[in-house]
């Protein structure tokens, strides 16, 4: 059974996804003005090649949207991401 624990780490800046214990990855971010600046991406070498871009970026997209934040992807991976799952992109409030 895989355990999942998802939380803004708001001190080092970043989104971070736990999966059973262990730190799968991030999305580090800037906060200024209500935008959410997505920068980076980053998927631990333990965890690569298992999809956690995807529930790392669409749980952002998730906190961003409910916290009424505008999103602005810089992030190669975020944008991705949007490209194949448009539906998300209605979420991100981008001016």
């Amino acid at each position: 059974m895989v355990r999942e624990k998802f939380r803004d780490n708001a001190l080092s800046r970043r989104f971070e996804l736990f999966r059973n214990g262990s730190l799968a990855g991030y999305v580090s971010y800037t906060m200024r003005a209500g935008a959410l600046r997505l920068h980076r991406t980053v998927i631990t070498e333990n965890f690569e090649s298992m999809g956690i871009e995807g529930i790392l970026t669409r749980n952002v997209i998730l906190v961003a949207h409910k916290r009424r934040l505008a999103a602005i992807p810089y992030c190669p991976v975020v944008q991705g991401f949007l490209r194949e799952n448009p539906q998300y992109r209605q979420l991100m409030h981008v001016s």
